[in-house]
């Protein structure tokens, strides 16, 4: 879909404040750190308007630009789970019925939330209806979050569930990940009290979930090429750009087509959760399955052009393979999702 002009000067602008913030020496040592946390950058981030844009009193964002900011965070490989932040406590209450934000905005208040992935949920309904117990066996965001929302199994099907991290039946216990720019964590939940979101609710949540993902991965896909189209230009061999090589040309080519289909669909995902709603559900679900297919075959190529220096740990590549690899894990397609997608598409 193409981008508004405000859209493109939004996306510029945080290409141009992450990049620069962001960077790959920003990087090695946010990975070397034993504290991960940066409020120097978030508050950046508030200071360039961000927040404001879309939770605060006089909000102009909405999915939208959430998906262009996803792209961009996973260009830069973000170091904390913003998108997810944001698409909570930003985009969640207008997908709500009014109950459900009264007691959302009322009960459950927060500053910092987060969302897990459906397929990272062991979580199961109390046989009160208003608790829930099992566990999330990794997730982004979690360890400064106040407020998680979660997939559970109820009497009516799979369902979002929010809960407060505070609760005295919740336990969050940070976890090594592959992802060494992003915390994981693992959260365990013994008869906390909950609030069960309807299945229209629960639904439309899970696709923009998935529609912001698959953004963040054709952002992380799209820097991994660039990367190596401007080694390909500079490293010679036997005298000659290695780009000059058919090899890899061929290989650039093939990984940037997929990345351009990658986007695309994406950014065709993102659109379709406010325009376009009896498309929502097949799109999205196609976009992160594109995204948790591709975007991990992009980065090892992206390394394999870069010869030698692609796999040494000074080098940045190996990062973003590992969050390509975190999202392949979260949101991969098993038989249930392959069944649902093919269900999908037939209606």
């Amino acid at each position: 879909m193409k981008l508004s002009p405000d859209q493109v000067e939004f996306q510029e602008h945080l290409k141009g404040f992450l990049g620069e913030r962001v960077s790959a020496e920003y990087l090695r040592g946010w990975v070397a750190a034993t504290r991960r946390h940066d409020p120097t950058l978030l508050d950046a981030l508030r200071e360039l308007g961000v927040y404001e844009g879309f939770v605060g009193d006089s909000r102009v964002f909405g999915i939208e630009e959430l998906g262009i900011l996803a792209m961009e965070c996973g260009r830069a490989l973000f170091p904390q789970a913003l998108p997810e932040r944001l698409l909570v406590d930003g985009i969640l209450p207008s997908l709500m019925t009014a109950t459900e934000r009264t007691r959302f905005e009322t009960e459950l208040k927060a500053s910092r939330s987060t969302i897990a992935p459906n397929q990272c949920c062991s979580l199961s309904l109390h046989e009160r209806a208003d608790r829930v117990d099992g566990f999330i066996h990794w997730s982004p965001g979690c360890d400064d979050a106040e407020r998680i929302i979660a997939f559970a199994d109820t009497k009516a099907g799979r369902r979002c569930v929010v809960f407060r991290t505070s609760e005295p039946g919740v336990r969050v216990s940070q976890i090594e990940s592959l992802d060494l720019t992003q915390p994981m964590c693992r959260v365990e939940c013994v008869s906390v009290p909950t609030l069960v979101l309807c299945s229209e609710t629960s639904q439309a949540l899970e696709d923009a979930c998935e529609a912001i993902k698959a953004s963040e991965a054709a952002g992380l896909c799209a820097r991994a090429i660039e990367m190596s189209v401007d080694y390909a230009k500079t490293r010679e061999q036997f005298g000659r750009p290695i780009g000059s090589f058919q090899a890899i040309q061929h290989k650039l080519a093939d990984a940037y087509a997929s990345c351009e289909a990658l986007s695309s669909l994406s950014r065709f995902a993102v659109w379709a959760c406010c325009h376009a709603p009896d498309q929502r559900h097949l799109t999205a679900r196609a976009a992160i399955s594109m995204a948790a297919d591709v975007a991990p075959k992009i980065c090892e190529t992206a390394i394999q052009c870069h010869g030698g220096i692609g796999f040494t740990w000074e080098y940045p590549l190996h990062l973003y393979l590992r969050r390509a690899k975190t999202v392949q894990a979260a949101f991969s397609l098993n038989e249930a999702r392959i069944d649902d997608l093919l269900m999908t598409a037939s209606s």
